[in-house]
């Protein structure tokens, strides 16, 4: 069944609302001593549809296909042989997956070694006949793989959080003992509720994994694997745009599966038709006239726009239509506008729910494929971005996994689109085939990108590893790969050959009549049949993994030779994976499967995702045990000590005028007009001013562009309009790989490069500066209280250790606010000091590369020289992209200050909080209630801290 959240998008769809968020849980299972040690995920707020899982996931039955699951298992094109089947002498296709490069520098032929790496070559014996059959294990769980090595998932580090959630949970039962807890106005029932919330703890992480590569990359296979679904992810062929809209995948509690479209805008609609008009009817006019790649590119965006506007306007577009293609350009361009109008534009978030898998699958399909009907307009065309929610274990965390379009897509919306998710995705994968992984452009397209804008986070991921032909591989690489590839293919033949004798034998013993000697014959013959079988699988097994290392480690090599110093800090991610080896032996028994699993090298990656969000984890869990519980132990502990019946009128109002004091010094200090998180922003505007602003030379990198604009103006014209075709990002072999922007604002950029850095290095300057301001406000009031309140030392300790948990978690809070700060800054750099096509010189130069495109015919050069030079020369190019920079700059630090004085005011707000625990008489007059419950509270809270310091011990240990 699928439902729509609300009626309102384009024609023939259904569905809108606003869209939801998905947050990262963290707590611990309580199921099982072994679930215990992993982190899971618990729901948060979120509508009632998608939010996040506690404890450990069950599989979907509807998941991951129907496989089917019996005797026989297919490993690539290999199948592995059924007792009744007929064996093959010649091995011709064998599966293949996993990469793990090892450091011996080949792979082995068993998973025994000899001395000296020596490898026995000897056929297993056929094992004996058990008295018992083993009893059968169900298929395998993805929730019970192993976690990543890193510091969250450190078991000692899980132990300290299941204990910190017992204590929570421990003093939310005694806060609960007594009646008082129930009014949420008094002071108990706000620590009541505090607790409550701290037993539910959420810790918020949400990272981006990007896949990128072109159609029939396996892209969407891959993610199937990933995600453990079989066919959400609808691969290559099945419509015109399968994979050309950005897809992410987010994590869903429930069972169902949830659907949301971002819309293009009208005006984004509207830009994005009327580049593709202007192609199609340059191409319609001239393309006659036109040869080799010019040709060949225009005629390919040409058939693009010729698909677009067939899937958007059925029945009113034909090729050649002359309202459009011989008409005026303002003509042509008010007809598609209004065909554009009528299509009735969603501004919208459209949101689809569906209880199956197929439904789900279909749903994708319809959005991302021309329709089956004629006369229906497509909606693939209006789609900037789809967002799936699923439950899927590798999700759980907050990761998102996205499926985006390669660099080399013809149309610019989706290309850019895809450029800004690299830019932005905390880790970004290009997908390519094995067989073509070091000659292909993809690859070469993506690990450039980053080259140029200085990103670390790119990895490949090779896929069909499980294709591979023994005979050809013999022939690749000879000496003594190919003598154990005979070997062992020898191997297979041999096992082969004596298992066709004892089939050859069983066939004697068809007949329905036979007598008692026959019959025993034949139980043998089967016996031995299926044993030799199991040899066969094991020999042919062997085989395939040794050919999968071999070509693994060879193809990661020749990718590492060839890109790991493009990649700043040269570090170069790579994975080989099969996913048919993942999926036709899915259904297996657990312990049959491990070895495809391990050998697909899906299990690896997805460690590897997993990992990503963890570091994020680890310090919002770290925070939580060091200084959230601390601070609500002391509030508990204030209480009890504000209640105690020693305490005299005179001396609480001692205590309370010193308080007051205190309350407010920190107000002056934290949040009060003169505080240093009232004035960060203009501090840091004025850094950049007086860092960038002040520096920009106009004149001079104006004239460094025009050199570059007169180097390229010599250049052969058809390599000149090969670059203006590409927004000026091309190679030759007469010139290389060559980047116009680049080149354009390269004096700009050299001369920002230090200033830029140094820019950063204030932003860590502030940020000690403010640490610095708040410590010492903490210290002064610290220092006052001892001063001040001589003879309470156990209410001076409590104070104490309340205003050290908040000085800790404000400077948790300002130390992720800098990181994210430091994070957009490189963004920045990267928009303004690369010459990426969305980069600020790439947006400013889009229109004259058109311009330059749209010439065609004799003397179309000279007018494209024109074209450029003029453009180029004009310092209000270079000026453009520093204003830019300056406006993107101000708004940076503008939420920057926002959100400093956010976490500050919330620290500052719960201090309050804090303090008037003891200064108002709640304390007094609910301790006089409930006397017993005072007592209790007393003895609570000097447990709850001593068991409070040896997990944080725990937690120290482990961050060390």
């Amino acid at each position: 069944m699928v439902r729509t959240s609300q009626q309102s998008m384009p024609r023939s769809a259904a569905g809108s609302s606003t869209s939801s968020s998905t947050t990262t849980a963290l707590t611990p299972s309580t199921r099982s001593a072994s679930s215990r040690l992993f982190m899971t995920n618990v729901p948060a707020a979120n509508n009632g549809d998608v939010s996040l899982y506690q404890g450990v996931t069950t599989p979907n039955s509807t998941g991951r296909g129907s496989t089917s699951s019996g005797a026989t298992s297919d490993f690539g094109r290999l199948r592995l042989t059924p007792s009744s089947s007929t064996i093959t002498t010649n091995l011709v296709t064998i599966s293949l997956g996993d990469l793990l490069i090892q450091s011996s520098g080949r792979p082995s032929l068993s998973s025994s070694t000899t001395q000296a790496g020596a490898q026995s070559l000897t056929p297993p014996a056929v094992p004996r006949r058990r008295s018992s059959s083993r009893t059968k294990q169900p298929p395998h769980a993805v929730e019970d793989e192993e976690p990543p090595d890193d510091r969250f998932h450190a078991p000692g580090f899980q132990q300290a959080y299941i204990e910190a959630i017992d204590l929570v949970a421990s003093l939310k039962a005694v806060l609960g003992s007594s009646t008082l807890h129930v009014d949420e106005d008094c002071t108990i029932g706000r620590l009541y509720q505090k607790a409550t919330e701290l037993s539910e703890f959420r810790c918020l992480a949400r990272r981006t994994v990007g896949f990128v590569g072109d159609s029939g990359a396996g892209k969407s296979s891959l993610l199937n694997s990933l995600l453990d679904s079989q066919s959400l992810a609808r691969t290559s062929g099945g419509g015109a745009a399968c994979t050309c809209v950005a897809t992410e995948y987010h994590y869903n509690v429930n069972d169902n599966y949830i659907v949301e479209v971002d819309w293009y805008n009208a005006v984004e609609l509207h830009g994005l038709l009327m580049d593709m008009l202007q192609a199609y009817r340059h191409y319609y006019a001239n393309g006659d006239d036109m040869a080799g790649e010019e040709k060949q590119d225009f005629a390919q965006r040409s058939k693009i726009a010729d698909d677009t506007f067939q899937a958007l306007f059925p029945g009113r577009w034909e090729d050649g239509n002359p309202s459009l293609t011989t008409g005026s350009t303002e003509s042509a361009f008010n007809t598609l506008q209004s065909w554009i109008l009528e299509l009735g534009i969603a501004n919208d978030v459209q949101r689809i729910i569906m209880d199956t898998l197929g439904e789900c699958s279909d749903y994708l399909v319809n959005l991302t494929s021309d329709p089956s009907s004629a006369g229906v307009s497509a909606y693939w065309p209006r789609i900037k971005r789809i967002r799936v929610f699923v439950k899927a274990h590798i999700l759980r965390n907050g990761l998102v996994l996205v499926d985006l379009p390669g660099l080399r897509d013809m149309n610019s919306a989706r290309r850019n689109l895809t450029e800004r998710y690299i830019i932005e995705c905390d880790e970004i994968f290009v997908v390519a085939n094995i067989d073509r992984a070091t000659t292909n452009v993809g690859v070469k397209h993506v690990v450039a990108l980053a080259k140029r804008a200085g990103l670390s986070n790119v990895g490949i991921i090779c896929t069909k590893s499980d294709i591979i032909k023994a005979d050809e591989a013999i022939k690749d690489w000879p000496g003594e790969i190919a003598n154990n590839i005979r070997k062992l293919s020898t191997m297979v033949n041999n096992a082969e050959k004596e298992l066709r004798k004892v089939q050859e034998e069983c066939n004697d013993y068809t007949d329905d009549e036979l007598c008692e000697e026959d019959l025993v014959r034949a139980g043998e013959l089967g016996r031995k049949q299926s044993q030799l079988t199991k040899v066969v699988n094991r020999q042919k097994f062997r085989l395939s993994k040794y050919l999968m290392e071999t070509r693994n480690q060879k193809t990661s090599q020749s990718l590492l030779d060839l890109y790991q110093n493009e990649v700043p800090d040269g570090q170069l991610r790579i994975f080989c994976v099969s996913n048919d080896n993942y999926w036709q032996n899915r259904d297996l028994p657990a312990d049959e499967f491990a070895k495809f699993l391990e050998l697909s090298d899906i299990m690896a990656l997805r460690r590897h995702c997993i990992s990503i969000v963890s570091e994020s984890q680890f310090r919002g869990a770290s925070k939580f045990m060091k200084h959230d519980i601390s601070a609500l132990i002391s509030d508990v502990e204030l209480w009890a000590q504000a209640g105690a019946p020693s305490l005299d009128a005179e001396r609480k109002q001692v205590i309370c005028e010193a308080l007051d004091i205190i309350d407010g010094r920190l107000r002056r200090d934290l949040i009060g007009t003169s505080s240093r998180c009232r004035t960060i922003n203009q501090a840091l505007r004025n850094d950049f001013n007086e860092g960038i602003l002040q520096r920009a030379n106009i004149f001079e990198w104006s004239q460094a562009a025009r050199n570059a604009a007169t180097q390229w103006s010599g250049w052969h014209w058809a390599s000149y309009a090969a670059f203006c075709r590409n927004y000026g990002e091309y190679y030759t072999q007469a010139v290389g790989s060559r980047c116009w922007n680049a080149e354009m604002i390269e004096t700009m950029a050299n001369d920002l490069d230090r200033p830029w850095q140094v820019l950063l290095e204030s932003v860590q300057s502030h940020q000690e500066d403010l640490l610095r301001s708040v410590q010492e406000s903490i210290d002064w009031a610290i220092q006052y209280l001892e001063t001040e309140i001589q003879r309470s030392s156990e209410l001076v300790d409590t104070l104490t250790e309340a205003l050290a948990s908040r000085l800790g978690h404000l400077s948790d809070e300002l130390e992720d606010i800098y990181d994210k700060l430091e994070s957009d800054l490189s963004t920045l750099k990267i928009d303004s000091l690369s010459g990426i096509q969305t980069s600020y010189i790439g947006q400013a130069m889009k229109e004259t590369y058109d311009h330059c495109n749209m010439e065609c015919g004799t003397g179309s050069h000279a007018r494209r020289k024109a074209i450029m030079n003029r453009r180029v020369r004009d310092q209000e190019l270079l000026k453009t992209v520093i204003k830019e920079t300056r406006i993107q700059f101000k708004s940076l630090a503008d939420g920057f200050q926002s959100s400093v004085q956010s976490a500050v005011r919330i620290q500052f707000d719960g201090l309050q909080e804090t303090l008037d625990i003891f200064r108002e008489e709640n304390a007094a007059s609910e301790s006089e209630q409930d006397p017993d419950f005072h007592g209790r509270i007393e003895e609570v809270v000097g447990t709850c801290r001593e068991a409070l310091t040896r997990i944080q011990v725990q937690v120290s240990g482990v961050a060390n």
